[in-house]
């Protein structure tokens, strides 16, 4: 094993938000070059540049590198309960990423107590007429898909006057057809129904034809359908 700096052996320490391996204290940094009135195009504080891998041999493949790599999170033992551990904590202030970014967990989660937060934006910046922002819901079974497989849904959940959790509303699409060459699907908004019990309002499927829709609107036959306009 080769490398520059190693931080190894067991410790006791005193618990608290210091650095308990590694630390990097504060400092008053003071900026000499830049004239006044100028802008300094940037400033990091700590800087971990990209290496270059090479290999002896020829035709070399390495499936997963990285410039920085957490292994996981701080784990439980001997007498300790750990409430939330984090892989990687930022405490406060913004978060840039410069590229693509992959998660493979399960959930994520952003959360704000400001009034009309969080905001989820997607924006895009190029000089296209045709080429919008995009949310796309993949299901990829590994298998031929079956009818009913559900491809993507959004829920809409608050509370009731109990403060007891509670589904307001919601749309899904799923497949109707799954064949090769007759591939249909069917789209739904359900909302809650006075008991709380979710039902369709409105469904769309692509029927069993070629540029047909065929649309269902209502449940039950005591729903009321309001149409303001047939021009």
């Amino acid at each position: 094993f080769e490398a520059k700096v190693i931080l190894d052996g067991d410790k006791s320490v005193t618990a608290g938000s210091d650095g308990v391996a590694l630390h990097v204290d504060f400092q008053d940094i003071t900026d000499t070059s830049t004239s006044g009135s100028g802008t300094a195009t940037t400033f990091n504080h700590v800087v971990v540049e990209n290496p270059r891998l090479m290999a002896t041999n020829s035709s070399v493949t390495t499936t997963n590198a990285s410039t920085f790599y957490i292994k996981g999170a701080p784990v439980a033992s001997t007498n300790q309960t750990i409430t939330n551990a984090y892989a990687l904590y930022v405490h406060s202030g913004n978060t840039h990423l410069g590229g693509d970014l992959t998660v493979n967990g399960d959930s994520v989660t952003f959360e704000s107590a400001n009034a009309d937060d969080p905001i989820f934006t997607l924006k895009n910046t190029s000089n296209d007429t045709n080429d919008p922002a995009q949310m796309i819901f993949v299901k990829d079974r590994g298998v031929a898909p079956a009818v009913g497989t559900n491809l993507g849904e959004v829920r809409f959940i608050g509370e009731d006057s109990n403060q007891n959790s509670q589904e307001y509303g919601g749309f899904l699409c799923e497949i109707d057809v799954a064949t090769d060459g007759q591939e249909s699907g069917k789209f739904g908004i359900w909302v809650a129904t006075h008991d709380g019990e979710l039902q369709y309002g409105l469904q769309l499927t692509g029927g069993d034809a070629e540029d047909k829709v065929d649309v269902s609107i209502g449940q039950g036959t005591t729903s009321t359908t309001t149409i303001y306009s047939t021009s």
